[in-house]
């Protein structure tokens, strides 16, 4: 279990349109419609990432850990990664903190 230091050091960010992964590759923002919930995980220990949808994981900074029912990946700066909906997972940061750039797909309506 996450002790409560932990939880304040690692931090969920909302980030602007501008910075968002895929505005960039899709002018006008036409696939942001869907993406529009880019987070920033800055991770310093850990954290749990299970709201049960989809998302696009960019590694921006660091190296750590995403472990889960699947065992333990090492991820590291310049990785990308799908994860499912159904995978609820828990990162964890390495000898430095890691910064992952989430880009969560819509919302079941």
């Amino acid at each position: 279990m996450t002790s409560r230091t932990s939880q304040r050091q690692s931090l969920r960010r909302p980030l602007p349109l501008a910075y968002h992964p895929l505005y960039r590759f899709y002018p006008g923002g036409a696939l942001i419609r869907q993406f529009r919930d880019a987070t920033a995980l800055e991770v310093a220990d850990e954290i749990e990432v299970a709201d049960g949808r989809f998302s696009i994981a960019i590694v921006a900074a660091g190296d750590g850990w995403v472990e889960g029912d699947f065992g333990r990946q090492p991820i590291h700066k310049g990785q990308t990664f799908a994860w499912p909906a159904c995978l609820a997972l828990r990162v964890r940061a390495g000898r430095e903190p890691v910064r992952i750039v989430r880009c969560p797909g819509p919302q079941e309506v």
